[in-house]
This record gives structure tokens, C-alpha cells and sequence, in this order.
């Protein structure tokens, strides 16, 4: 029997030099020589003024600008608030089968954002693991409206993906993972963050963390074995909002 299942347990100092007229006459100085007309020739030297420090023909552009965003009020975990695809045979084992829990974003919501961002990795909170096996991170294209009852992805693009093995938790302390990613978001663009977890019914278990705090846009969650596409997590029973941060430059 498969079931949906909370677990139980440039500053600079310029030097500016003076056009040089020449040094003296007679003896055709270092300066310069005589003509016919003993009219003092100019050597042909000259010195110009070094650009100040705030000639923007020759500064280089700015650097990029580490940020981080989420869509919850912060990232304490909740113990208890998370759900996956779990395994019940005559009494809670807490193995879980596969689940993909999402995250759809959009820059729009974040007002510092005012072109595009490089997503680098992506944080995950982790309620409890177990020999969870290899946890993938999606970063997909997405072009749909948020917050509606499910999440359409079936025409999205991959963008980028990492992987990260969870160690065994302890305990109800909460803990997080973090996954590499590389992606680049367009201006003013929307993505899906996709957190994959395998099918571990018979090994172990992994439960994504979730915040009692608010969120700003609703979280999904999916399986195979469930039979479950994506849809509202908390109609599907999770009590939280599931915890994803993502890290990067802009």
C-alpha cells in the first residue's frame, strides 16, 4: 500500500605633468633647436593628464553582485510539516518511493533583481534521510502563471542540474543540502526549481524540510508511485512550506 506520509519521527593618486615649452636657447638646449630665424622649435614632446579616476571611458564595469532569494519568511524547519510517497506495509516503515517537490519563481517578486541572474546552487532543507541515494536539483524554463492548483512543466527547457548525496540525519534538529547549479535566468524572467528524490522504498528515505513560516507563492509535489503529478502541496497534505533558496549573481 502506498500512501502519502508525514514521517513520525578606484581610489588612485594621479601625478598631472606640464606641457614642456622647451629648455633654454643658445647651444640648441635639451629642449629643443634653433632655425634660420633663431626661432626656438619645440621638441615635439608633450605630456597629457591621466584620466581621473571617474572617467567611465576607462572604468571597468561593475562586479557582479551576490544575492540569495527565497519564498517563504525564513528557513527555520518545522518538524513534522514535511510529506513524501511512503511506504506502509502493515505499519509505517518511513521509506519513502520517488517524490519531486517545485518551487516556481519569477524576478518580478524580487525589486533589487533589475536584469538577469546566474543561479550557482540551490539550498535544500532537509527534515530527515536515510541512505537516501543521489538527490537531483533541476533548474527549468517556465512560462506559465504560479500559485494555481497544479504546476505544468511538460513544455519546460532544463536549464541547469546538480546532484548531492544527503548524509543520514539525527535527530529533529533539521539540516540543509546544497546542490551546484549553474543557470542563467533572463530578465524579468520565471523558473522551476525541481528537487528529485529516488525511489528508496526498500533502503531508506529522504523527506524534504518544511518552515512553519509563510510563504509567498505555493510549493508542489509529485510521484510516480503516488500517481500524484504536481500539485499544491498542501492539498496534498504537507502542513508547511517546503524550504529552497537560491544563491547567485546579479
Amino acid at each position: 500500500m502506498r500512501e502519502w506520509l508525514a514521517p513520525l519521527l578606484l581610489t588612485c593618486a594621479c601625478a598631472q605633468a606640464g606641457t614642456n615649452a622647451g629648455g633654454g636657447g643658445g647651444g640648441g638646449g635639451g629642449g629643443g633647436g634653433m632655425d634660420a630665424n633663431n626661432t626656438q622649435l619645440d621638441s615635439g614632446m608633450q605630456f597629457f593628464d591621466a584620466p581621473g579616476p571617474r572617467d567611465s571611458a576607462v572604468l571597468p564595469p561593475d562586479a557582479a553582485v551576490g544575492d540569495m532569494f527565497k519564498e517563504t519568511v525564513d528557513l527555520t524547519m518545522a518538524y513534522g510539516d514535511s510529506i513524501a510517497c511512503a511506504v506502509q506495509t502493515g505499519g509505517d516503515t518511513g521509506n519513502t518511493y520517488d517524490d519531486t517537490w517545485y518551487r516556481a519563481f519569477q524576478l518580478s517578486d524580487y525589486p533589487e533583481i533589475t536584469g538577469g541572474f546566474h543561479i550557482s546552487s540551490v539550498n535544500v532543507g532537509v527534515q530527515e534521510a536515510k541512505a537516501a541515494g543521489t538527490i537531483t536539483v533541476n533548474v527549468v524554463s517556465y512560462a506559465g502563471a504560479l500559485d494555481g492548483a497544479t504546476l505544468d512543466v511538460s513544455g519546460s527547457t532544463l536549464l541547469g542540474t546538480g546532484t548531492v548525496n544527503p548524509p543520514n540525519t539525527s535527530g529533529e534538529t533539521g539540516e540543509s543540502i546544497t546542490a551546484t547549479v549553474s543557470a542563467d535566468i533572463p530578465a524579468g524572467g520565471k523558473f522551476v526549481v525541481e528537487v528529485v528524490a529516488p525511489d528508496t522504498d526498500t533502503t531508506g528515505y529522504f523527506y524534504v524540510g518544511g518552515t512553519a513560516s509563510a510563504q509567498t507563492h505555493l510549493g508542489y509535489v509529485s510521484s510516480v508511485a503516488c500517481g500524484i503529478t504536481p500539485e499544491n502541496a498542501t492539498t496534498a497534505g504537507e502542513t508547511g512550506s517546503l524550504i529552497m533558496e537560491v544563491v547567485g549573481t546579479r
